[in-house]
């Protein structure tokens, strides 16, 4: 299982890309759910720039999604499940740390 950090506060989408309408705001320094995988979408200027988005778990339901460069990632590298996956974020140069993630937390509507 992987959790993403939020670097700054970051808008949690519908999809893959600015033009998707917000649901919500991960505070800075809160934590989500995340898939260890990239998903490449629409250009954001936000945090440095990218195409690249991570998908997050909201309110229990798969298919959100906040920007890759916004959020810091967390995962266990003993989970063989997604080890690929946490290869392919780190040649990514995810922003990653070693320490566990606390439990995410709900985040409000926005």
């Amino acid at each position: 299982m992987c959790y993403v950090e939020a670097k700054t506060g970051v808008r949690i989408r519908k999809g893959p890309g600015t033009h998707y309408n917000s649901v919500g705001l991960l505070p800075k320094g809160h934590y989500l759910y995340s898939s260890c995988h990239i998903t490449y979408g629409g250009h954001y200027s936000d945090c440095g720039g990218s195409n690249r988005w991570v998908e997050v778990e909201h309110h229990g339901h798969w298919g959100y999604y906040v920007a890759y460069r916004c959020v810091r990632h967390y995962f266990d590298d003993h989970d063989r499940n997604d080890q690929a996956s946490v290869e392919a974020l780190r040649a990514e140069g995810a922003d990653e740390s070693s320490a566990p993630a606390p439990e995410p937390v709900p985040v409000a509507e926005g």
